[in-house]
């Protein structure tokens, strides 16, 4: 250590990332339809359009048409990909506030590819406790998640995709 330095503590920093089926590497979520954490999130449940998200299942977003990316690239679900991602971002206020923000341009914006450590090894068993709970969450006919419908709104049922499960969230 050089002299006069003083050592610091670390520190752990924590991040908020939506759910991934692949690690967060870089691509898709590969079963995107089952993955039902993410509607969750509000920029990310409202703005999902399975149809796409399922053509485009495992390919890279830096692959895909702009127009095809997925609600949860702007959330920074690539934040472990071995690239950068560049996104051209329109601000928020533009579109409401046109008198004070219409004069901001689109502008383009790099997610840079970041180093990070995932759950420790100490965690193994508790991933595997909740892993046990989320297969109970699974419908044996179809092999789809239960997920809550409808998926805007307020939550009516919990149901698998080919309806074999229902279960009612409302009480009468």
């Amino acid at each position: 250590m050089i002299t006069g330095a003083r050592r610091l503590p670390i520190h752990h920093v924590t991040i908020r990332v939506p759910w991934h089926d692949g690690g967060w590497a870089g691509s898709v979520c590969t079963r995107p339809l089952d993955n039902t954490s993410c509607l969750v999130l509000p920029r990310i449940g409202e703005g999902r359009r399975d149809e796409i998200e399922a053509r485009c299942a495992g390919q890279q977003p830096d692959e895909l048409d702009p127009a095809d990316l997925p609600p949860c690239v702007g959330e920074r679900v690539s934040f472990m990909a071995p690239f950068t991602l560049t996104r051209t971002m329109t601000h928020p206020y533009q579109e409401f506030y046109p008198e004070t923000h219409g004069h901001f341009a689109p502008t383009r914006w790099p997610i840079v590819a970041l180093r990070a450590k995932t759950w420790s090894s100490t965690l193994v068993s508790v991933v595997e406790a909740y892993r046990e709970l989320l297969l109970q969450l699974r419908c044996p006919k179809c092999e789809s998640w239960l997920h809550v419908t409808p998926r805007k709104g307020r939550p009516e049922m919990l149901r698998c995709r080919c309806m074999a499960f229902s279960l009612n969230l409302v009480t009468k």
